[in-house]
């Protein structure tokens, strides 16, 4: 079985450079990261996961989408992408990593006989410095107490399996997801929201959620819960905001070009659409 090869990934830094002279400073850094992920994930990416993977807000991935999809190879479904150079060094290692694992494997069966006692001359020749040739190697090197076949002949008994852990359900997410993300008294506000919208949507969203770190995360979660519960209604039935739509409702023009980050922020300020040519800098000015 080929070990895991996710725990490093080699960077040609030249030949990076080489291909990348286009990029923006934060090009590079979303090129990076879904480079690292798809590492991790065998090579392959899901188109949909690709903004979220950047960390890039919905306006900036829209920005930046175009450059960034010339660097990977799309399916012929549109689903999934790849990339050329990530996918061989990618096979490279696991063929380097599975070599290794045999090796390891042969060596261990010519140290040790089936009845799990230790081969002393194997251990021994393996042991001998290369150099010392005319070395005896006769005597086996003394093992640990309760290894070899005193221990198997007593029937020491094998130490006891881990125990299985079983994997949470909607709910347990739901509190490991959001209290991190909302605070402890954020409780009673996560109950009610998992009976209004289901616990498997308040899942998707906290994800998003952690993973984005919007400003105000109650109120991005809320319209979030509410805009993924309404997309599962008939085609007929009200407008289903996309998460494009939610970001920017959550940054009206009026709010920005008044200095505020968000619309909840210039509300707790007085600021509103009708208002907000009062304010300048998150500030009101004297009229």
């Amino acid at each position: 079985m080929t070990k895991k090869v996710d725990t490093w990934m080699p960077l040609l830094v030249d030949k990076y450079l080489g291909d990348t002279q286009h990029l923006t400073t934060e090009q590079h850094g979303a090129y990076l990261l879904l480079l690292m992920t798809m590492w991790k994930r065998d090579g392959v990416l899901m188109v949909r996961d690709l903004p979220q993977i950047t960390r890039l807000s919905p306006a900036r991935w829209k920005a930046c989408q175009s450059v960034l999809m010339e660097m990977f190879t799309l399916s012929d479904d549109g689903l999934t992408v790849t990339q050329k150079r990530l996918s061989k060094e990618l096979q490279r290692s696991k063929e380097n990593t599975e070599a290794k694992s045999k090796a390891g494997a042969k060596g261990a069966a010519n140290r040790w006989r089936s009845d799990g006692t230790a081969n002393g001359t194997a251990i021994a020749d393996a042991s001998q410095p290369h150099w010392q040739t005319g070395a005896s190697t006769s005597t086996p090197i003394p093992l640990p107490s309760g290894v070899g076949s005193d221990a198997v002949a007593s029937g020491a008994a094998a130490p006891p399996a881990p125990p299985e852990i079983s994997p949470m359900s909607a709910k347990e997410r739901v509190w490991a997801l959001g209290v991190p993300l909302l605070g402890d008294s954020a409780r009673s506000l996560l109950g009610k929201l998992a009976k209004e919208h289901t616990d498997d949507v308040l899942v998707s969203v906290l994800a998003e959620a952690t993973i984005d770190r919007p400003i105000d995360p109650k109120a991005w979660v809320i319209a979030a819960c509410e805009a993924r519960s309404r997309r599962g209604k008939p085609a007929n039935g009200p407008h289903v905001e996309t998460m494009e739509e939610i970001f920017a409702n959550q940054r009206p023009d009026w709010a920005v070009k008044a200095g505020f980050p968000d619309r909840f922020q210039a509300e707790n300020a007085g600021c509103t659409a009708k208002t907000a040519h009062q304010f300048r800098g998150g500030q009101r000015v004297a009229a």
